[in-house]
């Protein structure tokens, strides 16, 4: 099994919290598509672990902490949803 962080290259979301990086994140949400998301899949990603870390993402958002100053949150978030929401019904 790869990694969380190969699985995260996978997707191609931005890493950190510098502007280029959110961009980089909204840049891959706006233009996934279905196709993209089957190249995902050949690549290796993982159905499990876009669930789990959607998951995650939701509970971080949901507790309204301090971890809603992490500027990838929402971007992400959204990200992981889209993906699993294109993802090929098997």
């Amino acid at each position: 099994m790869i990694s969380s962080s190969q699985q995260a290259d996978i997707i191609g979301w931005g890493k950190g919290q510098a502007e280029e990086a959110v961009k980089q994140t909204e840049s891959v949400l706006e233009s996934l598509t279905r196709e993209k998301v089957k190249c995902m899949i050949k690549q290796g990603l993982d159905k499990s672990w876009v669930e789990k870390n959607f998951q995650i993402y939701q509970d971080t958002f949901a507790k309204n902490g301090p971890k809603l100053n992490n500027k990838q949150l929402i971007p992400r978030m959204k990200l992981l949803e889209k993906v699993l929401s294109l993802w090929p019904v098997e």
